[in-house]
């Protein structure tokens, strides 16, 4: 009995000790639970939480020290791969093959590395126009 009363009178002694909160008309007032914190950023200082809360900054600057490159169109290729000729056939003979046949504009040629020398293999772009 006379420790539920210590302790009535302990929580009484806490809650009087606590200041009134000021509330303006038409204001709210921050009610928060005792022995919590405000959430902040584990292990860091005020300025590291204020740097965290930061946000990032996007845009365009117009500088007229840089100067930029304007995009230039890239024809668009379509590719196909060729294999199972001899392993003696080189890019050189393909690309000289191709041109002397077809006549495209634009040509890449790249040897495969394959698995067994006894066939070549080919990655063979050309232009979509071309195709």
């Amino acid at each position: 009995m006379q420790y539920e009363q210590v302790n009535k009178l302990q929580d009484q002694q806490t809650v009087s000790k606590q200041p009134a909160p000021a509330a303006d008309a038409g204001s709210f007032v921050e009610v928060r639970r005792r022995g919590t914190k405000t959430p902040t950023v584990s292990g860091s200082s005020p300025s590291k939480q204020a740097a965290a809360v930061k946000q990032i900054q996007l845009g365009v600057r117009n500088n007229v020290n840089i100067k930029t490159v304007p995009k230039q169109a890239q024809p668009r290729l379509k590719a196909m791969f060729v294999f199972r000729f001899a392993s003696e056939v080189e890019e050189k003979e393909m690309v000289s093959y191709i041109n002397q046949e077809l006549k495209v504009s634009n040509l890449k040629v790249a040897k495969l590395k394959t698995m067994y020398d006894t066939y070549s293999s080919f990655y063979v772009a050309v232009a979509e126009s071309d195709f």
